[in-house]
Formats: C-alpha cells, sequence, structure tokens
C-alpha cells in the first residue's frame, strides 16, 4: 500500500509540474514497474483513456496535445489517477450471480446465508478460506420477491484467494448446485465498457466463423482482457 500511495504522489507531482503527456506515460510506467506492478494494467490504462472514441477524456487528451495547456493535461492524468485508485480499490473484490438470497427479514442471518454459501463455493473449487477472510458482503441492487437472487457483492482481505478461485472454476462448472452460478471480477465504469466492446468482437468473430469448430470468449485479468479462440 506505501508503494501504492507513493506511486499516486509521483504522478500527482507530474501534474503539478505540467510535463507533456509523452513525460506522462512515462512517469506512470516508470513508476508502476519500479514498484514491481504489473506493467501490463497501466498500459490498458493509459490506453482506455487514450481511445475510447468519444470519450471526453479522449477529447482532453487531442486538446492538450493540439494546444500544449497545462490544466487539459491536469485533467487527463487527474482522471488516469482516478481510475488506478478505483481499480485498486476492487481489486479484492469478487461479484457472484446465481446464489438464491435467504428470505429472512433479520439482515444477519441473510449475511450468515452468504458467508455460508461463499465458503462453501470456495471449498468445492478446492480452496480453503482462512477464517476472517470474507471481509464484506452486500447484496446489489432493489430487493424483488419475485427474482431469486440479486448479484452478491464479495471482499476478500486476500487476493490470492480471488485469483486462485478464477484458476480453480473448472472444478466446480460440472456441477449441477452450480449451473447458474457465474463470478466475475468488479469492474470500473471504464472497465465494463471496454468489456462490452470485447464481447461484441467475440460475437462478430462467432459469427464469422464459417467451420464451427471454435469459440471466442473474453477472457485475462481485469487489466489485460482479450479476444481468444477456443476449440469446441
Amino acid at each position: 500500500m506505501a508503494n501504492y500511495e507513493q506511486r499516486i504522489q509521483f504522478l500527482e507531482l507530474a501534474v503539478d509540474t505540467k510535463c507533456d503527456e509523452t513525460r506522462v506515460r512515462e512517469i506512470v510506467e516508470e513508476s508502476i514497474i519500479k514498484n514491481s506492478c504489473d506493467k501490463e494494467m497501466i498500459r490498458e490504462i493509459a490506453k482506455d483513456e487514450a481511445t475510447k472514441t468519444g470519450d471526453a477524456v479522449h477529447k482532453k487528451m487531442e486538446e492538450a496535445e493540439n494546444k500544449g495547456t497545462g490544466p487539459q493535461k491536469k485533467a487527463t492524468v487527474t482522471t488516469v489517477i482516478e481510475e488506478m485508485n478505483e481499480r485498486k480499490a476492487r481489486e479484492k473484490n469478487l461479484i457472484i450471480f446465481g446464489i438464491t438470497e435467504n428470505q429472512s427479514e433479520v439482515k444477519q442471518e441473510r449475511i450468515d446465508h452468504d458467508t455460508e454459501k461463499i465458503n462453501e463455493l470456495f471449498y468445492d473449487a478446492k480452496i480453503h478460506l482462512e477464517e476472517g477472510n470474507i471481509m464484506k458482503t452486500k447484496r446489489l441492487g432493489k430487493y424483488d420477491s419475485k427474482k431469486d437472487s440479486r448479484p452478491l457483492l464479495v471482499n476478500l482481505k486476500s487476493i490470492d484467494s480471488k485469483l486462485t478461485l478464477f484458476k480453480n472454476m473448472h472444478y466446480i462448472r460440472g456441477m449441477p448446485k452450480y449451473e447458474k452460478v457465474n463470478v466475475s471480477n468488479d469492474l470500473t465504469q471504464s472497465e465494463r465498457e471496454q468489456e462490452k466492446v470485447l464481447w461484441a468482437e467475440a460475437k462478430k468473430l462467432q459469427e464469422q466463423c464459417i467451420s464451427g469448430e471454435y469459440q471466442y470468449k473474453v477472457r485475462g485479468p481485469p487489466w489485460a482482457r482479450k479476444v481468444i479462440r477456443i476449440k469446441k
């Protein structure tokens, strides 16, 4: 965490000194690498901010290149910093779909039910969760008695448990009780927009696949999602 805060301070210093866009990108990447962070993550963040057609950030970057004014450069770098902060805050989160809700009117009973189901899911995926690893659970959206369940947001103490779950999902995919259960990362708005673009690309490639031998899916960690081809 200390290293992360140092990187943010370093970026804010870049804003204050009003360095040009190229130097800002260099500072971002250099600071990430020096602190042993994933280089691809910051590249994807910068790519998202620089290439989204019609996005306000993209417009600001073009203006900064054309006019070279400090405030516009500051807005661009600030947006990248905010995106990094939000991704950092969500990195230990999971969103689980399809876990049936407890209908009790007692809040703690509902929380206990969800915690039990989460522990069961991890256990079936060959993962032992230590006591206290589940920091917080929260159902997303307004309660509707006509629906079986709302998405379940899970905040974990360790990111390692989350990464291992994604790696071990093949253990539970064939189990009937998990037929309607899906697990995803807690994405930022920027990541969700990019996810839609990638899935649209995957769908287009699937439609163009004449042989029908392959499926096109979106896979990879949040900072390096991509379309891949899988043989059926």
